[in-house]
């Protein structure tokens, strides 16, 4: 990727700024399902759940596009995918690591694998990004509304890369097995 591209990668909006297609969230909160609630919906009786209901926190980017998140109603869900650190990614999925695996990803080999350049704005750096389009969550636009409110500012990924992202977003859904 190069370091000196011809149009910005990011960009950095206000916490009031509305939401658009390519909005980097930190740490969001998402439930992780527990294998018990599946038996939950089996019984008659619907018994409570006797254990917590995880939460771990992800670093996402939205999906949703951005023409369709101003007609959101606050319980509908926004589209968002987890980002994960390529250098730390990298050592636990070794076939991304090195010359060969780096090469891969940056040329889109990777299904369900997109790759964001790294971010040097004041005060918000971090290393390349590995979108993963595979692992897909939702969240009521109130919540992620109520999350961004709580930071000062949040990175917006720019076009043409956000238009990159959402094609390769729409390639994971569309894929035809032949």
């Amino acid at each position: 990727m190069n370091d000196q591209p011809s149009f910005p990668w990011y960009g950095l909006v206000s916490a009031d700024s509305p939401l658009e297609q390519g909005d980097l969230l930190e740490s969001f909160p998402i439930p992780i399902i527990p294998e018990a609630l599946a038996d939950l919906a089996s019984d008659a009786q619907h018994a409570a759940l006797s254990e917590p209901i995880p939460v771990e926190q992800f670093n996402l980017i939205i999906l949703t596009q951005s023409c369709d998140i101003p007609k959101l109603a606050s319980d509908d869900e926004v589209i968002l995918c987890p980002r994960y650190d390529y250098p730390k990614i990298s050592k636990v999925k070794t076939d991304l690591s090195g010359k060969s695996g780096w090469s891969k990803l940056v040329k889109g080999h990777y299904i369900g694998l997109h790759i964001l350049n790294k971010c040097q704005l004041d005060g918000h750096p971090f290393p390349y990004q590995v979108v993963d389009l595979q692992r897909v969550f939702t969240s009521p636009l109130r919540v992620v509304n109520k999350h961004i409110r709580n930071r000062d500012s949040r990175v917006r990924l720019l076009p043409p890369y956000r238009e990159h992202l959402g094609e390769a977003f729409a390639r994971q859904f569309m894929r035809v097995g032949l």
